[in-house]
């Protein structure tokens, strides 16, 4: 929470409101979730500022997150400051006047500071005052820190000859290294520090490891003919605290060079195209690395495979200038158009981009060795999850549409295709006949029971068939409207009308157990049922979540705090919880909260919602099932387009957005918030400008605000970060400031 004290004093005619300005800080920063290492780039959730819509008056080159939460941005024209909404230029004020020209190194210092490299030289910005280095002479490229000895060092050129081309800053006082002190080289334009204390630099014409006074030159024959064309593209230092860079190879390709142990290893990157020119290196959290290139868009390697994302897939250019991690574990990417950020998302999309053979997802199944199959128009589509998140097609089958799948168990899967029953098993897909030997006939709804024992419902009968198998054997095919049909966990299976009239399917019979729910409840219109091990039954429905249990329907809808009622499907997870895909998106309801439901059905729940800014893209698929669970605890649903998964055992909310007080506005006029401030008599209009740094989904923080002295209650003014006042009379006031993300 931000707090600001404020005193109204009435002297006379005049009068003054001062304000004593104290916020409360969320902590340090610390990452939160890192990306997932393994879905593809084109899971990530992925946003895109770019130059020509006015975000930046320069190209954005590079990037630093202080310990206040900001993101900075460093461009060819300036210093931009952004909390996740607003992006501010940093503009120069009698105490802060920031290098003119292009920023191309940003640090941000445990202390708070901000350290900026320009071609100008260095400078220190901490608490809103910006320190200038003029004894630091060139062009500042790379800062580093060493917290333990409370030092910074940088590396620069465009110094004269043995001026040196790394400095360091101690106590504010610069001290630069060259070739007196056994660095050999003139210039250098990164600089990285091993964990046991050695200094590394970049320079035009090598690669320099320097301790202790000595050094050691590296790829100095690789570099010859390469002098002041900027040397090595990427310097960094892996999670392992190897040191990697990049080398063009003897092939006309790239390759990784590793070191450690004083040791070199070479890691070939053959699948990049043979045009593809470095610019920068980095690794993520988990181990990924992201290459930058000059005009091919990124790479990413994990586990040695490769991929590719380009402006073609939307990113904001093609030339990479830097990559960079911020404490909520989002990438940020800077190019020559503008910037980008990917994130995790907790609803991923499956996509013909991902390697379906379409966007045309209707039915989604999996089964006990981990694949999830996908109904996908004239294709059956695989997804092994078993390992990673493989995509592919199973060739054997060839039709026009795929209508059903149901797990048959050991191995065995059912699929309804144009008018066929198919048995894909052991490698093979057979179809299966009636005794007459024509087809079982094209089929909307199939459900299998533990033992074999089928039930399918055709497609567009009237009156409405049920057709029973037992093995591949049509034993029955009579007159039911059933509409829905689902295995019990334990023995047989549930049928289901539209309208909620029930039966169980034991033994090969089937019996009737319900009407329907009477006044209160109907009327009802299922999309899909879920049977469970407690013998209760969930309805996806369009009016909400309906329950079955022991003869009883209830009806759970926005009175009970659901976000919206209509339902399309719905899977339970293995800690006992519901996840409903819905029209607003996908809504998760605890085991607590269902529990309290059960005892009170007025109960208003917690109920969690992910929505289009969380990846969910929810619709009505024409077939089912369009919602499984797989058997490492995943959930996945097919849209009619693509298939969307969830994973119950990711999340977590992130960390506490940091809030900030940002401005306080009296009739148009700024006051400085680093001493009281004092408003003139006949002040009409005061605003306060606060804000909350987060990058996730900086659209689902909320704020709430209250002037104590004016406010009887807490002001919800959603996402909006201003507050207005017109009515203030004399007095003392306190200014509160509460932030929450889209967790609470």
């Amino acid at each position: 929470m931000a707090t600001w004290n404020l005193q109204n004093v009435s002297r006379g005619f005049r009068a003054w409101v001062v304000l004593a300005v104290v916020i409360f800080f969320a902590g340090p920063l610390h990452r939160a979730s890192a990306l997932d290492p393994h879905v593809h780039v084109s899971q990530y959730g992925h946003t895109a500022w770019r130059t020509r819509d006015g975000y930046f008056h320069g190209a954005p080159q590079v990037f630093a997150q202080t310990t206040d939460g900001y993101l900075w941005i460093g461009t060819a024209n300036g210093l931009v400051r952004f909390d996740g909404i607003r992006f501010e230029p940093f503009l120069p004020t009698a105490q802060a006047r920031p290098p003119s020209g292009s920023i191309v190194a940003l640090m941000a210092a445990r202390d708070g500071a901000l350290w900026i490299g320009s071609y100008e030289g260095l400078a220190r910005l901490h608490d809103g005052r910006l320190f200038a280095f003029p004894d630091v002479k060139g062009a500042v490229w790379s800062i580093i820190d060493d917290p333990l000895d409370a030092e910074v060092w940088f590396a620069r050129t465009r110094v004269a000859p043995g001026e040196g081309p790394l400095c360091r800053i101690r106590e504010n006082a610069a001290r630069c290294f060259g070739t007196s002190d056994g660095i050999p080289i003139p210039a250098a334009s990164l600089v990285v520090r091993e964990a046991g204390g050695a200094i590394w630099l970049s320079g035009t014409d090598a690669l320099v490891r320097w301790e202790h006074g000595e050094s050691t030159s590296y790829f100095r024959q690789e570099l010859a003919g390469h002098q002041n064309l900027g040397g090595l593209a990427g310097l960094v230092v892996g999670p392992d605290g190897a040191i990697w860079t990049v080398l063009p190879d003897t092939k006309g390709g790239l390759s990784l060079e590793r070191f450690q142990s004083g040791q070199w290893s070479v890691q070939s990157l053959k699948d990049l195209d043979s045009e593809v020119v470095p610019t920068t290196l980095f690794f993520d959290t988990h181990g990924a690395l992201w290459l930058g290139t000059d005009s091919h868009g990124l790479y990413r390697i994990v586990d040695s495979k490769l991929e590719h994302f380009t402006s073609v897939q939307g990113l904001s250019g093609d030339r990479i200038s830097e990559f960079f991690e911020d404490g909520e574990g989002n990438i940020w990417v800077a190019t020559s158009a503008g910037i980008d950020c990917f994130r995790n998302l907790a609803v991923l999309s499956v996509s013909k981009r991902e390697g379906l053979s379409a966007d045309d997802a209707t039915v989604v199944a999996s089964q006990d060795d981990g694949t999830v199959w996908v109904g996908n128009g004239a294709h059956l589509d695989r997804i092994d999850t078993a390992h990673g998140m493989h995509v592919g097609t199973e060739a054997q089958v060839k039709v026009r549409q795929v209508t059903a799948i149901a797990d048959g168990g050991e191995g065995r899967l059912w699929v309804g295709a144009d008018q066929d029953v198919l048995i894909h098993e052991n490698g093979r897909t057979y179809p299966l006949r009636r005794s007459t030997g024509l087809p079982i006939g094209a089929i909307e709804l199939m459900a299998v029971e533990p033992g074999r024992d089928a039930w399918l419902v055709p497609i567009g009968k009237s009156p409405r068939r049920i057709i029973h198998m037992h093995g591949d054997a049509v034993v029955s095919d009579t007159d039911a409207d059933w509409a829905l049909a689902a295995p019990d966990p334990t023995e047989g299976l549930w049928l289901a009308q539209r309208d909620g009239k029930i039966a169980r399917v034991q033994r090969g019979q089937i019996v009737p157990v319900s009407p329907g729910p009477g006044t209160g409840v109907a009327p009802i219109h299922a999309r899909q049922i879920l049977p469970t091990t407690s013998g209760r039954l969930w309805m996806a429905t369009r009016e909400g979540l309906v329950e079955f249990d022991s003869g009883t329907f209830r009806r759970m809808d926005e009175r009970n705090g659901l976000p919206c009622t209509s339902l399309f499907a719905l899977q339970d997870d293995l800690v006992q919880a519901l996840w409903l895909y819905a029209a607003c998106g996908v809504m998760r309801i605890d085991h607590e909260n269902l529990q309290r439901w059960e005892h009170d059905a007025t109960a208003t729940l917690s109920v969690q919602l992910f929505d289009v800014l969380d990846g969910a893209e929810p619709a009505l698929a024409d077939f089912s099932p369009h919602a499984t669970r797989s058997p490492d605890g995943r959930i996945w649903f097919a849209n009619g387009s693509i298939v969307q998964m969830v994973d119950p055992s990711h999340g977590g909310a992130p960390a506490a957005p940091p809030i900030h007080i940002e401005r306080a506005i009296g009739d148009r006029s700024a006051h400085p918030l680093s001493a009281p401030i004092v408003f003139p008599a006949l002040t009409g209009n005061i605003e306060f400008d606060y804000s909350a740094p987060s990058f996730a989904a900086p659209q689902k923080v909320s704020f709430r605000y209250r002037l104590e002295g004016h406010d009887e209650s807490w002001q919800e003014p959603g996402s909006r970060r201003q507050a207005f006042y017109n009515d203030i009379s004399p007095g003392s006031y306190t200014f509160n400031v509460i932030a929450r993300n889209a967790d609470g």
